[in-house]
């Protein structure tokens, strides 16, 4: 009888780390460029990021900078602060995917996934067909 009753005990630990290890993304990200600063939230079980500081020569004029390259013409007067940029990530095996990234330069979508290659590091690839960019970014308090 006590073997029946530890035997979900054992379980809880792995559980516990494995929620954690996903939970890692959690936090503020500065991209490559070292020009936006993106924060990543989790809502149920999939991570978004949205932009909430702008760095760089833009950073003076970061309130009225808005999505002028956006695909969707209802889009485009939208603020980039604030802005969805990673949505709908899910982690399975150690990578976050399954979501989109969002590049306003560019005004595209691209299917991606992400890596933690350390607490303070993350690997991102964008895909657009059979071709691919991996940025790193560094997380930041």
């Amino acid at each position: 009888m006590k073997k029946i009753i530890l035997y979900p005990f054992l379980f809880l630990p792995s559980f516990l780390f494995c929620q954690s290890k996903a939970d890692d993304i959690l936090g503020v990200w500065l991209n490559e460029k070292k020009e936006a600063v993106v924060k990543i939230y989790k809502d149920g079980n999939e991570y978004f990021g949205k932009i909430i500081d702008i760095r760089g020569e833009h950073a003076p004029v970061k309130e009225t900078l808005k999505d002028l390259n956006n695909p969707k013409p209802e889009l485009r007067g939208r603020a980039l602060m604030e802005m969805p940029l990673l949505e709908n990530w899910t982690f399975e095996d150690g990578e976050y995917v399954g979501g989109t990234a969002y590049n306003p330069r560019m005004g595209r979508y691209f299917t991606c996934k992400a890596w933690l290659t350390s607490a303070k590091e993350m690997k991102i690839r964008g895909y657009w067909g059979i071709l691919f960019a991996t940025e790193t970014w560094e997380k930041i308090e």
